[in-house]
This record gives C-alpha cells, sequence and structure tokens, in this order.
C-alpha cells in the first residue's frame, strides 16, 4: 500500500504548525497540541513544507499508477501548486489552507481507491 502521499500530507501540516506568521490557526493548533517549540525554525519549515508537498504528490501520482483514477490526481497537484505558489511568493495563508484542505482530500481519495482497487498491479487494469 502506498503511504507517501498520507506521509506527505502529514508533514505539511507538521511544518504549517511551525509557521506562526502566516497560518495563526496552525500556530494556534500547534501550540495547544505542543508543537509551539516550531516557531522558533520558521525559516527551515517553510522548506520543510515544500519538500512534504513534493513528496505528497509524489506519493499520489504512484497511486494513481495503481488505481488509475484521475480525481485524486488532479486534486493533489492543484493542492500543490496552490501551496507552492503561496509559499515562494506572499505566503497567502487562504491558498495554503485551500491546497492543505486538497491535500487531506487527496490522501483520504487514495485510500478509498486503492481499497476499492483490491490488488491492481501497477500500470495495469483494474
Amino acid at each position: 500500500m502506498n503511504i507517501l502521499d498520507k506521509v506527505g500530507s502529514v508533514g505539511t501540516l507538521i511544518a504549517a504548525f511551525g509557521m506562526s506568521c502566516c497560518l495563526p490557526v496552525f500556530a494556534t493548533g500547534g501550540a495547544a497540541i505542543g508543537l509551539g517549540f516550531l516557531a522558533e525554525y520558521e525559516s527551515e519549515m517553510i522548506y520543510l513544507m515544500q519538500a512534504a508537498v513534493v513528496l505528497a504528490v509524489g506519493g499520489t501520482l504512484w497511486a494513481f499508477r495503481k488505481h488509475r483514477h484521475i480525481l485524486p490526481a488532479v486534486f493533489g497537484v492543484l493542492s500543490a501548486v496552490l501551496i507552492l505558489h503561496a509559499v515562494n511568493t506572499d505566503l497567502n495563508a487562504y491558498l495554503i489552507y485551500g491546497g492543505l484542505i486538497g491535500l487531506a482530500v487527496t490522501a483520504v481519495l487514495n485510500t478509498i481507491y486503492a481499497k476499492r482497487c483490491g490488488n491492481c498491479e501497477i500500470g495495469g487494469n483494474e
């Protein structure tokens, strides 16, 4: 079972908890669950978020090769574009929030399609 998209999504969320400058909702939530120490590593969290987004998209595309459903791949790529654009331009919180929600939806859809697919071979048909 492919877990790269889930690991990437969780990594992106952890990085978001450490970005108190532009994501106040996640900074508050992160502090509430004990991740407030990440705020002092904010510049590193931006790089971690980008790496986690790339990992999530890689996992999404790998899962697409297995189950051949286009919807999660489209959600994953569009979410990644939103997050990477926002992080590299003006740190627009709404774009980052939208991208994070999209990555979560992608992970859930990939899990559902993988369960339905069963033992599909990579590159094979259902």
